[in-house]
């Protein structure tokens, strides 16, 4: 009975002796495993030789910072490779151009215009093992319409008979002693708008007058209404609007200095200075929004947005934006999910019953993109932010925003 007992203790000890054994083999062939991965990675990454090494390369052109080309519908454009490469410091031995949109379509270094719209050109410089790539410019496609000259108060009203042109500011405009219509009332405007030499529009005037809303809705501005339109460099000096209107067209208003509604509209380094009042929904620079681009624009004085008589939508007053849509869908299929404010600054005293703020009054998509924004001047209202005066979600329930 003794020799049994011991062979059994024995068949204990060599099970623990071999699971043992099991254990620090695997740990061995682990740590060789593990190891083994680690510096195959570093090989890979580290080795000159190695032709799968890929690097990306940020720039500094930023969003803000990118090119505006536009390229009218029967042109082509040439992209100088060479010229990014050497801003790079890189040489510059394989290359590729892409866009983000459909709108152009690039064959090596040129780009052909396809439909009216914009994107984003994008440049990827291969050099040995290491791939560059940045965002270069934002290209917009435009009208073949040559750009015609507006120096007078009667050409600038004029661009309402053809709202697909391209008309440059060549000249200072007074517009004092005109009580204005705006231009796109009664169609949208679909053209470019340019200013480079930095003309002023002056004394822009719409006072105590109540004008007829189109389609159930009530726009005004220097345009009413925009669509895929163009503005570059227009300075509004002096702007006085001060706009009832009727009951029933108070709850779609929306009033603006330079545009009333504005849709996939690209707005660049535009101003207005002066006083603008309204109902319903007012901004400084454009009342509504939707799906499109401002950068680097500014408002100065003041924004009042007053109620609609016995109406229970709300008041709304921003200082660039009165409401601003971050998504529009259009009747071709297209979505735009971004809508995009750069550089901008309000320089104001903003007010509105029932909402307010700083950039814009009411936010009503869940894309929108803000950078390198400033408000100096007040809020007065029930609602007031210090970028959104209030937001709401796809439901429509309202937020308010106290420091967004």
């Amino acid at each position: 009975m003794e020799e049994i007992s011991l062979s059994k203790k024995q068949l204990s000890f060599n099970k623990r002796r071999a699971l043992i054994s099991f254990v620090c083999i695997f740990a061995v062939v682990l740590v060789f495993v593990v190891g083994g991965v680690f510096i195959g990675r570093w090989w890979v990454k580290n080795d000159p030789m190695n032709p799968w090494k890929v690097e990306s390369y940020q720039s500094d052109m930023e969003e803000g910072n990118l090119e505006h080309l536009l390229l009218p519908m029967n042109e082509t454009m040439t992209i100088d490779v060479e010229n990014y490469a050497k801003k790079w410091g890189v040489e510059n031995k394989a290359w590729k151009l892409s866009v983000a949109d459909s709108y152009v379509r690039v064959d090596e270094d040129t780009l052909t215009p396809v439909d009216r719209g914009w994107t984003v050109l994008t440049l990827q410089i291969t050099d040995g093992s290491t791939v560059y790539s940045s965002d270069i410019a934002r290209i917009v496609v435009i009208s073949s319409d040559p750009f015609k000259s507006v120096s007078t108060a009667e050409e600038l009203s004029a661009i309402r008979d053809d709202l697909d042109g391209n008309y440059i500011l060549t000249a200072d405009i007074d517009l004092s002693g005109m009580e204005w219509t705006p231009i796109g009332k009664d169609a949208n405007f679909t053209g470019a708008f340019i200013n480079p030499e930095s003309y002023k529009i002056k004394n822009l005037t719409m006072k105590n007058n109540v004008l007829d809303g189109t389609v159930n809705s009530y726009t005004a501005g220097l345009f009413s209404r925009s669509v895929q339109a163009y503005f570059s460099g227009i300075i509004l000096q002096d702007v006085l609007l001060d706009l009832p209107t009727e009951k029933e067209l108070c709850v779609n208003s929306s009033v603006g200095g330079l545009i009333g509604s504005a849709f996939l509209t690209n707005i660049i380094d535009c101003s207005v200075n002066g006083d603008i009042t309204g109902q319903g929904t007012v901004g400084g620079l454009v009342g509504y929004m939707d799906g499109g681009y401002c950068l680097g624009c500014t408002f100065n004085g003041n924004v009042t947005a007053l109620s609609c008589e016995n109406i229970s939508s709300p008041s709304i007053a921003g200082g660039l934006f009165g409401k601003m849509d971050g998504r529009f869908e259009t009747s071709y299929g297209k979505t735009y999910s971004v809508t995009c404010v750069i550089d901008c600054s309000v320089n104001a005293d903003i007010t509105g019953e029932h909402i307010a703020g700083s950039i814009i009054g009411m936010e009503c998509g869940y894309k929108i993109k803000i950078e390198g924004c400033y408000f100096n001047g007040s809020l007065h209202s029930e609602n007031i932010g210090k970028i959104y005066g209030q937001t709401h979600n796809e439901k429509g329930q309202y937020k308010k925003q106290v420091n967004s």
